[in-house]
């Protein structure tokens, strides 16, 4: 939970579309988009509908990764000449068979979510750009650990409340570019079993906990020719930690070395607090730690990045050095009823690299009509410093994807007909017999018209069988396909 960013395009002319789409395991989606624009605003609102009966099963046959959900999303701006409005909300209405996400031990498990959102920003246009924003967002969940029957485990009902306000500055001088402002922050839950028992109940919500964070920050760029730096720390202070108020500093680095090639580097640090559930969720196979600490998180990144016609590439190494990081871990020699426990892993240090590779024959040969569009190539690897204990199993932390591979094509076959063809390679760090490194081969086709577009999607075209985080089986070969029209 979290500050909402407003991020908006205003658009200049009023359109609107449809798009639907249908295919494997009963999936369904309609959405609905139109935008009204102006001289001096926009107004843009979209809304759908999708659902499923999903691509597994319980032990007695019977749906449990089915889902349908609406969503609905608006957002408009205004240009008042001194001052910019930006404004948006939302809203999503979710019931999905969570299978054994929560608990191996239970395959029947249920969840209904209701979330919306406001927020509202203003930004000046003047010699100091005086930023002021608020922001709200209220959840509703209920969690049935064995679906439609509260008669063999009473249902837990959540709700959550987060609002909070910024202040942001900015001005620019001979000496740069400097930053600064403030935040703060409220999250509030109630609930039938997050939180401390509560002196006034209400209904099904008898435990609760609120708590709330002050944020401060400055920060300073400069440029020197091909040479560009920043550096900054921010302030935290939050009312459910009683670790008092820490300092994050971050510094970033870049060097032009040509028009093509440029140099970067970073060190950033960063803190997380224990959400309300890795403090209190103790029902269904796990027992929650109410005194966690927050994670704390060191990191420095460098690298190159090399862009010309045609050929874009990213090298880039990093470490992480993790202190108290948050996990849920289980013992191994105690059976499938032993419970997962939260708790802070006292150092987790990561170490990585990333590469990617994009080519765009079309771009390299001054021909649009090329076949052959692009090709990209990326791979990832991560090793972790944290011994694997046989005594015990992580969920998170220590189960990381340790090497991965993406290769993908683009085609465009005949005007209007084009093609993508993806393939990528997991391997996962992991202890369970049943994760295995899986190769998944993906496709999609598509054909576009003047107002309407045509796609076909092929996804695991080899039919892999794989298992990814938290042993959860996922979907063999499926197929879906849609259409968007451009009504105006």
């Amino acid at each position: 939970m979290g500050a909402i960013n407003i991020v908006t395009r205003q658009n200049s002319a009023t359109s609107a579309a449809a798009n639907v789409e249908g295919g494997s395991f009963g999936y369904a989606n309609i959405n609905l988009s139109a935008a009204l624009g102006g001289k001096r605003g926009s107004n843009t609102l979209s809304a759908g509908y999708s659902r499923s009966d999903g691509f597994n099963r319980n032990s007695e046959g019977g749906l449990n990764s089915d889902f349908g959900a609406f969503k609905a999303f608006y957002q408009g701006n205004h240009d008042f000449g001194s001052r910019d409005l930006q404004w948006q909300a939302g809203l999503s209405n979710k019931d999905f068979g969570s299978s054994t996400f929560y608990s191996s031990r239970f395959d029947d498990q249920f969840e209904h979510t209701l979330k919306t959102f406001a927020a509202i920003k203003s930004e000046g246009k003047g010699w100091l750009h005086f930023t002021p924003a608020i922001y709200w967002n209220h959840g509703e969940d209920r969690f049935e650990l064995f679906r439609g029957a509260p008669d063999k485990y009473p249902f837990n009902y959540h709700r959550t409340n987060t609002f909070g306000a910024s202040l942001n500055f900015r001005f620019d001088s001979r000496l740069g570019r400097t930053a600064f402002g403030a935040e703060g922050r409220h999250e509030g839950i109630r609930s039938t079993n997050l939180g401390e028992k509560l002196e006034n109940p209400s209904g099904v919500y008898v435990c609760g906990l609120s708590r709330t964070a002050y944020n401060v920050f400055l920060e300073h760029n400069v440029i020197f020719g091909p040479l560009s730096a920043s550096a900054g720390v921010t302030a935290v202070y939050n009312t459910g930690n009683r670790e008092g108020v820490r300092f994050f500093p971050g510094a970033d680095i870049s060097l032009a070395v040509s028009d093509a090639i440029r140099l970067y580097g970073s060190y950033n640090t960063s803190y997380r607090m224990p959400t309300f559930t890795e403090l209190y969720y103790s029902v269904g196979g796990h027992l929650a730690d109410p005194n966690l600490k927050a994670e704390k998180l060191q990191a420095i990144e460098g690298g190159v990045k090399y862009s010309s016609r045609g050929i874009r590439a990213i090298a880039a190494v990093y470490y992480n050095k993790g202190f108290d990081m948050i996990d849920w871990i289980k013992e191994t020699t105690a059976g499938e009823d032993a419970p997962w426990v939260s708790v802070n892993h006292t150092r987790l240090n990561t170490f990585g690299q990333e590469f990617t590779l994009r080519v765009s024959p079309a771009r390299l040969m001054v021909r649009k009509d090329f076949f052959l569009q692009g090709i990209s190539l990326g791979y990832s690897h991560i090793s972790q410093n944290k011994a694997e204990d046989a005594l015990w199993r992580s969920m998170y932390s220590m189960e990381y994807i340790r090497h991965k591979i993406i290769a993908q094509t683009d085609l465009a076959i005949i005007k209007g007909l084009t093609a993508n063809i993806s393939w990528r390679y997991i391997d996962r760090a992991t202890d369970s017999e049943l994760i295995k490194p899986y190769n998944l081969l993906d496709a999609k086709i598509g054909y576009e018209m003047k107002k309407i577009d045509l796609y076909l999607r092929l996804n695991n075209i080899l039919g892999r069988e794989w298992y990814d985080f938290g042993d959860i089986p996922q979907p063999g070969f499926w197929i879906m396909a849609g259409a968007t029209f451009r009504i105006f």
